[in-house]
């Protein structure tokens, strides 16, 4: 299935709700938080997000397939879905897996952080 596709969908799914540029900047924040989670490299941007975690087997070859942005339920956050594909730690290639990483404005508004799950 192309990625093309999986976009398409996801944008089908929920009608947009941010600004293009804004939703933009969004996914590409949530992307690197995701690769960072996976890969291992660049955790130490998000070390509130991992609580100082180490991390897990690392996977490779990781690659976004298809993300939106949109506004979360009842507040100013925003939910980030993603879909993606790579090698997991055990060699096996893994696609259409997904995750939804949630963001919320830093204290002054001027920036985005991801918020880690309870």
């Amino acid at each position: 299935m192309p990625d093309s596709y999986l976009q398409q969908v996801l944008e089908q799914t929920q009608p947009a709700d941010l600004p293009p540029a804004q939703e933009q900047q969004l996914v590409a924040l949530a992307s690197q938080v995701l690769l960072a989670d996976l890969t291992g490299q660049g955790r130490s941007a998000f070390a509130s997000y991992f609580g100082g975690q180490a991390a897990t087997a690392p996977w490779s070859d990781v690659r976004v397939q298809a993300a939106i942005a949109r506004r979360h339920q009842g507040g100013g956050d925003v939910d980030a879905h993603l879909v993606y594909a790579g090698t997991d730690p055990h060699g096996q290639a893994q696609e259409r897996q997904t995750i939804t990483i949630m963001l919320t404005q830093s204290a002054g508004g001027a920036d985005w952080l991801p918020v880690a799950a309870p």
